[in-house]
Order: C-alpha cells, then sequence, then structure tokens
C-alpha cells in the first residue's frame, strides 16, 4: 500500500463476537486462522486449488487529515505471466489511493460505472476483457470503497514467494463482521481469479 497507509493503529474498539465469526469461517473454508501479524481479528489463509488467498482486517491512520478507516482485505499472490497490472477504486475516494504511474485512465463504456470509479491499466485490452462482464462491475460497485488492483505483491505478506511473484488484491473500507460478508467477499476474489485465467494473466503460471 502507499506510504500514507502504513502507519497501522488499532483504534477500533475489539468485538470479540467478530473475531469468533472470523474464526467460524477459517472452518468452513478449512483454512487457518492465525492472531496478530499486524491484523486487527487475525488473519485467513486458506487453499481454494489453485489459488491461496490470504484474508484479513485492519485499521489504519491518515496523518494528513488525522482521521482513520477500517479495511478488509483478500490477498492472491501469483505468477504474473504477461505482467498485466490494474487498479480499480472509487473516483470520490482520495487521489492518494493509487498513483498508478505508467497506467493510463480507461473507460469501459458503463456510463454509470464510468462515472463513479476510476479504473487504470497497463493493458486497456486487458482491463476491458476483465471488466466485460455485468457481474463484475455490479459486485464492485456493492462493495464498500472498495480499491481493487493486480499488481506488486506486499513482500511483508510473501516474504515464502519469490520477489517477481504479484498479487490480486481487494480491499473495503470496512470490516466485515458476518459469515455472509465474508462469503461474497472471498467468492468475489475468486471469480476475479478465474476472470484473469480466462485472459491468460496468471492461469498457467499459478503458484
Amino acid at each position: 500500500m502507499i506510504d500514507e497507509f502504513d502507519n497501522i493503529m488499532f483504534v477500533t474498539k475489539f468485538n470479540n463476537d467478530i473475531q469468533n465469526i472470523w474464526i467460524k469461517y477459517s472452518k468452513e473454508v478449512n483454512g487457518f486462522h492465525e492472531l496478530g501479524k499486524h491484523t486487527l481479528y487475525g488473519r485467513i489463509s486458506y487453499n481454494y486449488y489453485p489459488w491461496e488467498l490470504i484474508l484479513d482486517s485492519h485499521t489504519v491512520r491518515f496523518p494528513k487529515d488525522d482521521n482513520s478507516r477500517d479495511f478488509t482485505r483478500l490477498r492472491a499472490p501469483f505468477a504474473n505471466a504477461d505482467a498485466f497490472t490494474c487498479e480499480i477504486y472509487k473516483s470520490s475516494f482520495s487521489s492518494e489511493i493509487a498513483k498508478a504511474f505508467g497506467m493510463q485512465d480507461i473507460r469501459i463504456g458503463n456510463e454509470l460505472f464510468d462515472s463513479e470509479y476510476i479504473v487504470k491499466s497497463s493493458s486497456e485490452n486487458r482491463i476491458r476483457m476483465l471488466l466485460d462482464d455485468r457481474y463484475v462491475q455490479k459486485k464492485i460497485m456493492e462493495l464498500d470503497n472498495i480499491h481493487l488492483k493486480v499488481g506488486s505483491a506486499n513482500r511483508e505478506t510473501f516474504l515464502t514467494h519469490p520477489y517477481e511473484v504479484d498479487e490480486l488484491y481487494i480491499e473495503v473500507g470496512e470490516i466485515l463482521s458476518n459469515i455472509n460478508q465474508l462469503r461474497f467477499f472471498t467468492k468475489f476474489g475468486i471469480y476475479l481469479l478465474n476472470r484473469l485465467c480466462n485472459t491468460d494473466s496468471i492461469c498457467s503460471k499459478h503458484i
């Protein structure tokens, strides 16, 4: 994430019921729930063949305005076969969220979507292939303050993976607090991974 996201602080009041829900969900997906690791309710990691998914939540402080915000994020590492990168975020969100140097702003032809979201990518054709799906557009618009990107992996998260590994990164501006929300969020991530597979970005090069 960008520099202003680096200062992690747990200012949100801890809710034991939410943590129990996260633990319950980790068991549902046959995953591993790990406490600590700079996350508010721990980290869930599990395999959904051929993908490795990592789910966590945290609170970050924005030094510029002395505010904080809660986030839930899903990450999936992969070997990026064609160096495809993209970034999607709400147009009303801070312009600091995604300074994607070398990537162009792209409009996908859905007037409502284009008016509400910034889309950047290293390949206009690839991002159109990824977003040429009404389900994807609809789910992006349903998620709160979504920040979605395909690009460099967080080295702190994937220390065991090679340096060239990239990731699918999806972040929303709230802590998901029930099973259905967690199911929806991870299901959407898996759907996007399969869409990326169909564009040949990662299908034959998964870890």
